[in-house]
């Protein structure tokens, strides 16, 4: 086993990279590694379901460094899964059998999309997005022309059902909100936003649950009360939760869901912080732990 990392990061999206640096910008000395799921460089996660998913960006502008600043900022990339914390001896393993030790560690696991749960919510066919694999997935699936139902009136799902639109695909919109976002941004903001999707010629069917979805023939038929929608794919914009369960299988404190922290961010765990969509970490001026907005987005 080689030495000790003098900060181990687990997570491989914009937080993970963003602690490297600080510590390399703070003069932090010894070993840095980063974990990450995906084995790529992390990068901007907005663009895919806008100028990505449009065909208006390349996948090679999403990295948010070149691969030449691990090197030269002494950071390992590790790609693999972190299936074990163990907080006394300081180790993580990786799911490949791998140990990794470290004096400081920091969890910065994000989050993953929810599927609602509803009988069909499992169904390949079935779609989220949240990664570039996501994307390439998706986009794998997607014929010219076909129909998508969109479940969920949040920002993703809004900004899916408008990119979709406007490669010429038959979209409907599915949510329990009355209005696009409203819960998040209120009336005024709404109607702008329901206003834009049905000027783009979005179908919406807003403040009905959807009841199940089934399939059709070689597609899917998502029913919402009374309405249904029948399409090649869905897909399901429903909110994320923290990616938690490494640190609660390790014995951290949660809060709800999320990785309790204290204002500066270390959790209950000794030697170990946690940072981004899996945190709620105190807030000074709230004086309280806040979470993440969009975790159950609508």
């Amino acid at each position: 086993m080689s030495d000790p990392y003098a900060l181990l990061i687990v997570g491989g999206g914009p937080t993970g990279l963003s602690a490297a640096r600080a510590f390399r910008d703070a003069a932090g000395l010894g070993p840095v590694a980063i974990v990450a799921d995906e084995r790529r460089m992390p990068y901007n996660r907005p663009p895919l379901s806008k100028e990505l998913l449009r065909g208006e960006m390349d996948e090679e502008e999403l990295p948010l460094e070149e691969e030449a600043w691990l090197a030269d900022h002494e950071v390992d990339l590790v790609s693999g899964h972190a299936v074990a914390l163990d907080p006394t001896a300081h180790r993580v393993t990786l799911s490949g059998g791998r140990e990794l030790e470290y004096r400081s560690s920091l969890l910065a696991t994000g989050a993953e999309p929810v599927r609602l749960p509803i009988p069909g919510a499992d169904d390949p066919r079935v779609r989220t997005l949240r990664s570039l694999d996501d994307l390439r997935e998706l986009q794998r699936r997607l014929r010219p022309a076909a129909a998508v139902t969109v479940i969920g009136s949040g920002f993703i799902g809004c900004e899916i059902a408008a990119s979709l639109r406007s490669l010429g695909h038959p979209v409907m919109l599915i949510s329990d909100e009355s209005a696009p976002n409203v819960s998040r941004l209120g009336e005024q903001a709404a109607e702008k936003i329901r206003g834009w999707l049905l000027e783009l010629g979005v179908e919406l069917e807003l403040g009905t649950a959807v009841d199940r979805i089934n399939r059709a023939g070689d597609g899917l038929r998502v029913q919402a009360g009374e309405r249904a929608s029948d399409s090649g794919i869905v897909i399901m914009a429903t909110g994320v939760a923290p990616r938690s369960e490494l640190a609660a299988m390790a014995g951290a404190e949660l809060d709800g869901r999320a990785i309790a922290a204290d204002a500066a961010l270390r959790t209950s765990l000794p030697d170990v912080s946690a940072a981004g969509d899996v945190c709620a970490a105190v807030n000074a001026a709230a004086g309280r732990r806040l979470h993440v907005e969009h975790w159950g987005d609508a």
